[in-house]
């Protein structure tokens, strides 16, 4: 919906929505843009429902994703364990099957829900817009 609303902007005009007929409902399938769910270093992070409480830790997270993805290491980004979840980053070009195969998880006998998290690009907006300050900068 988002690039309809963007391509009505851009030609100032209306796109009126139209319902498929029955016959055809069935093949329409929902295709997840990774390019707009990545951030700018080109991860998509996914949420587990396994968290701290779970007695999971990072390597346990890594090894359940490479195990269950076959992905190498350098396709895995940050790792973030709390209390009630944890959250993975996984390069966009690997994340739709990553997605697959993690729904099919299992930690400790429990199926892992999983779920991707849209990144929050409004503040990606603001750092771009905003020169940092001398104290953000690093040091020479």
């Amino acid at each position: 919906m988002h690039f309809l609303q963007a391509i009505e902007r851009w030609a100032n005009t209306s796109i009126d929505l139209v319902e498929l007929p029955t016959s055809q409902k069935d093949r329409v399938r929902y295709n997840v843009d990774y390019d707009e769910l990545s951030n700018r270093y080109g991860m998509v992070s996914f949420e587990l429902d396994v968290g701290s409480e779970d007695g999971i830790k990072v390597l346990d997270v890594l090894e359940l994703v490479r195990r269950q993805t076959r992905l190498p290491e350098n396709l895995i980004g940050h790792i973030e364990i709390e209390a009630k979840r944890s959250v993975v980053e996984i390069d966009k070009g690997s994340a739709h099957r990553a997605l697959q195969d993690l729904k099919r998880a299992r930690f400790n006998g429990r199926k892992v829900w999983v779920d991707i998290i849209e990144p929050d690009l409004s503040a990606e907006h603001r750092d771009k817009e905003q020169p940092p300050s001398i104290y953000q900068m690093p040091p020479f």
